[in-house]
């Protein structure tokens, strides 16, 4: 007996001016029902897969499209450029803007409980660190900014976060902040920084950023982004397997 599709996913594909095949379309519903399931899915603001299936001269719809509210949609400024493998920026201009902050009415994101996840499945030849995602306030307390050295991360404190990437800026990593002093950077869904000192400060209004955080900009490919409210240990492992096979199952 078929499993009936859950009702976010059906929102979701309503929303896309090209629909997925029923291939991919079965992926999306296993990831938002999976999510649902586990208990996480209320708890988070934005989730949008940015490897995208109705790509046309390096633009796409979909990609852009936010799984939990499909209402919202990332905007594209200066044309980055998408693939059904991901997003990329050219590192100097072009981003993908949320038109929102972060804590914005309805929002789970708030000053200590705060969760922003990327995966980048392509490094460019970029050095140092790269601007993942954050947003574009010229002294972010929000960002995810890998390096092939040391990367800088903050969520909602001006005291970057640091840790050692051991060369690549690829894989999957969730900062959380489940209180006024605990944020710990989670790599591929295990703790691998951590800051139970510094206090949080005051949330900042800019809008959420995908491919730019504070002045700097990203030219790596980046296939999923989400935000939403702190996660625990087992939250980001859940979310975080979850994103993986399903990102696994569409090849990005």
């Amino acid at each position: 007996m078929a499993v009936p599709e859950h009702a976010a996913t059906t929102a979701y594909v309503a929303a896309m001016t090209t629909a997925p095949d029923a291939t991919r379309r079965g992926h999306i519903n296993a990831l938002i029902a999976g999510l649902d399931a586990d208990g996480d899915w209320t708890g988070l603001d934005w989730i949008v897969c940015l490897a995208a299936h109705d790509v046309e001269g390096g633009a796409s719809q979909a990609g852009r499209l936010n799984m939990r509210n499909p209402a919202k949609s990332l905007a594209a400024v200066n044309s980055p450029t998408f693939s059904s493998l991901g997003v990329v920026g050219d590192g100097a201009t072009s981003y993908l803007t949320a038109s929102e902050a972060a804590n914005a009415s309805g929002n789970s994101y708030s000053q200590n409980s705060a969760s922003m996840g990327v995966w980048c499945n392509q490094m460019s030849a970029t050095a140092g660190n790269v601007s993942h995602a954050g947003n574009p306030n010229s002294s972010t307390r929000q960002r995810l900014s890998p390096g092939t050295t040391t990367g800088s991360h903050r969520i909602q404190d001006a005291t970057s976060l640091t840790y050692d990437e051991g060369g690549s800026r690829v894989g999957g990593r969730i900062l959380t902040r489940t209180g006024a002093t605990t944020k710990i950077l989670y790599k591929n869904g295990s703790a691998v920084a951590s800051d139970l000192v510094t206090t949080s400060s005051v949330m900042q209004g800019e809008h959420m950023t995908v491919l730019r955080a504070g002045t700097g900009y990203c030219d790596d490919r980046l296939s999923f982004w989400f935000t939403g409210g702190g996660l625990s240990a087992a939250a980001v492992a859940r979310v975080h397997a979850r994103v993986a096979t399903f990102l696994t199952a569409i090849g990005a």
